[in-house]
Parts: structure tokens; C-alpha cells; sequence
């Protein structure tokens, strides 16, 4: 269990991988943010009430996405950005595509 009130509960950066499954994360602005051609595994994870967004793919990032279940964001669940590239599977969340 992750909880906290700070910006990012998990953050990749760069060409980070990996994978991220299995946790609860509660409060934070972003649940798990993404940048910077970072592309981890993001999977079967429970994101409770971010005041921003629960995941959130910036700046190139990629990796996939699925089985996430996302609770009370501040806006829609998961965001993406234009120049990121993210394999979306089925999440119990939102989904924005930025433009």
C-alpha cells in the first residue's frame, strides 16, 4: 500500500521499465506519472482518489496499461499525452487523450 499527499505516489522517468502490479496507491496529485520515453508495465493496481489524474503517460512515454481500477480521480483516470504511446488495455478508469 502506497499512501500519501505528495505529487507522485510511483514515478518513471527516462527509459525506465518494469513493472508496477499489484499495489494500492491513495491520495497523491498522480497516482503514477510516465515521462520521458519511460515504458513500465502498469497493471492490476488500484489507484484511489489523486486530485490530478491516477496514471498519467507524458513526454513520449509508453509501456502498457491494464486491469487498473481507479477511484475518485480529479479528473478523468488515465491521461495521456500526444506524443505518448501506451498499450491501453481494459482499466476500471477513464480515459483522456490529450490533444
Amino acid at each position: 500500500m502506497i499512501n500519501g499527499a505528495g505529487q507522485y505516489g510511483l514515478l518513471f522517468l527516462d527509459a525506465g521499465g518494469g513493472s508496477v502490479a499489484s499495489n494500492t496507491v491513495t491520495g497523491f496529485q498522480l497516482g503514477v506519472q510516465l515521462s520521458g520515453y519511460a515504458a513500465p508495465s502498469v497493471t492490476g493496481n488500484i489507484l484511489n482518489e489523486q486530485s490530478l489524474a491516477a496514471i498519467a503517460y507524458a513526454e513520449g512515454s509508453g509501456g502498457s496499461v491494464s486491469a487498473n481500477s481507479c477511484t475518485n480521480p480529479g479528473i478523468p483516470g488515465i491521461v495521456v499525452a500526444p506524443s505518448a504511446t501506451p498499450t491501453i488495455g481494459r482499466n476500471g478508469c477513464t480515459l483522456a487523450q490529450l490533444e
